[in-house]
């Protein structure tokens, strides 16, 4: 997150909810995100911490998400063990 579009970030609003803070203290408003979700097999990194075995399937999840004024506010990519991790989607039209 750009440190220029989350003024006054402090140790106790990151131990909370980041997004409560965006929504409701800085009125920043979502304009869309751009998520990837993979498969893949485990790295160095996901055997070391996440205890996976050279064969369990690891979950991955890059996102990129955006203001309504197009000021692009985070970037993450997270590796899970597929045992501790779902994924739900609801698509609806107005």
């Amino acid at each position: 997150m750009p440190v220029s579009q989350v003024p006054a970030l402090s140790k106790r609003i990151l131990e909370g909810s980041i997004y409560s803070y965006l929504h409701k203290k800085l009125h920043i408003k979502f304009g869309g995100v751009f998520r990837r979700i993979k498969a893949d097999l485990p790295d160095k990194y996901d055997r070391q911490y996440l205890g996976a075995n050279e064969s369990t399937p690891i979950l991955e999840i890059e996102q990129i998400v955006w203001t309504n004024s197009g000021v692009n506010l985070e970037y993450s990519r997270s590796r899970n063990l597929y045992s501790n991790w779902s994924y739900i989607m609801v698509e609806t039209s107005h």
